[in-house]
Formats: structure tokens, C-alpha cells, sequence
């Protein structure tokens, strides 16, 4: 038996599993995916990019914590 034999996925065992997944993350995951697939279309490993029209998801922005003027000493 090899390594590759026994399947090591356990979605279930995630701190993470079944909550809701911001929109900064599925920004972040799309464009990586975007950049990659304008990378293997511009060297030809691809002939289309199925993600060229896809718009951008528009990540939440949270404000940060303004410290007081006595903080910042």
C-alpha cells in the first residue's frame, strides 16, 4: 500500500467547516485563479480563458481601530 492509495481528505475535520466564506476570500481565490489562467492563455497552454469575463467580487473593507492621541505615545 502506497501513500497515494489512502486518501487523506477530511473537509469535516476543519475548524472552518460549514461557515460562511467572506467575500474577501472568494476575491482573493478568483483572482488567483484569473491571474493563472491569463498566464497559461498568454503562453498558449490554453486557447481560451474561461474566466476572461468574469467579473471581480468586491472584497468588505473593515475600518480599523483609530488609536488616541495618549496611545500612540
Amino acid at each position: 500500500m502506497t501513500v497515494a492509495d489512502k486518501p487523506n481528505n477530511n473537509p469535516k475535520a476543519r475548524e472552518d467547516f460549514g461557515k460562511k466564506i467572506s467575500k474577501t476570500t472568494i476575491a482573493n481565490y478568483t483572482h488567483n485563479i484569473k491571474v493563472f489562467l491569463a498566464y497559461l492563455y498568454q503562453e498558449q497552454v490554453i486557447y481560451t480563458n474561461p474566466l476572461k469575463n468574469v467579473k471581480n467580487v468586491k472584497p468588505e473593507r473593515k475600518m480599523k481601530v483609530m488609536l488616541e492621541d495618549n496611545e500612540l505615545k
